[in-house]
């Protein structure tokens, strides 16, 4: 299995699975690891933005965590898009 696109749902399933931003359930917490290059900032917008435009949440009601100056900004510049 490849490492790309990896997702952890914590408590639910351990084990690492294909990540698919548009049916990935969005009421629980999840962990996304893989390597560099995969996707994951690509992967986590669609994720950020399905919360807002289907759960109505607000930015401030939203955490996302990311280890890149690069990911800080495109998250930033999708969110000022969709919200």
């Amino acid at each position: 299995m490849s490492d790309s696109n990896l997702v952890n749902s914590n408590a639910q399933n351990m084990h690492p699975k294909n990540l698919d931003p548009l049916t990935l359930e969005l009421s629980c917490r999840h962990l996304i690891e893989a390597s560099a290059g995969t996707g994951k900032t690509f992967n986590i917008t669609r994720l950020y933005a399905r919360l807002i435009l289907e759960k109505k949440l607000s930015v401030q009601e939203i955490l996302v965590m990311t280890y890149t100056r690069a990911a800080d900004i495109y998250l930033g510049d999708v969110s000022s898009q969709v919200y």
